[in-house]
């Protein structure tokens, strides 16, 4: 199976456990049984939102910042914070009846939306241009201790766009991602 699916069931089982144990972990802190039960009745708003949530720590920080876009994230992140937690929190929480629903209510937005806007940047990526920056930016650098083409080799170990490998080392080594060692 592909690494992405497995990622999917294990959401589905951390999820499914978190739901399954909301009482009880609702009791480890409080023994009124209002808090109890209002804690209980919320926490499926927190089930909805954990896939989003560790969707977007995975977009963010293992996609984007590989490609240099922290503008884009802390941008996107300060604009659906002020614009659309803030307000949507406001909104639910003190206008209308869901209390502290409405809060988990505006965390699973916010999460949707961010989730959103980081794939949509992610799939308007130019790969090759990322790849050509990032080896201007190596030619650039000022290492003492290795050799201007050792770095570049760095960056075709990634991604060689001429000859479509995955994984390899210079430029016609050959080696595609199915003759690539495979990590443990």
């Amino acid at each position: 199976s592909k690494w992405y699916q497995r990622r999917v069931r294990e959401s589905i089982v951390v999820v499914t456990l978190a739901y399954l144990a909301r009482r009880p972990v609702m009791m480890l802190f409080s023994d009124d049984e209002d808090v109890i039960q209002m804690g209980s009745d919320t926490m499926w708003w927190l089930c909805l939102q954990l896939p989003f949530d560790h969707l977007q720590c995975v977009l963010a920080r293992g996609i984007l910042v590989s490609f240099g876009k922290q503008r884009y994230i802390a941008v996107t992140m300060g604009i659906l914070s002020s614009c659309v937690g803030i307000p949507t929190v406001a909104l639910t929480v003190f206008l209308t009846d869901l209390k502290v629903a409405g809060l988990f209510i505006s965390y699973l937005l916010f999460g949707v939306l961010q989730s959103v806007f980081l794939a949509f940047r992610i799939w308007k990526l130019n790969l090759s241009d990322e790849i050509n920056l990032a080896a201007t930016r190596i030619k650039e650098s000022t290492v003492d201790d290795k050799p201007e083409e050792d770095l570049i080799g760095t960056v075709n170990l990634a991604y060689n766009v001429e000859n479509e490998n995955v994984v390899g080392g210079q430029e016609g080594d050959g080696m595609n991602k199915d003759q690539a060692p495979r990590r443990g």
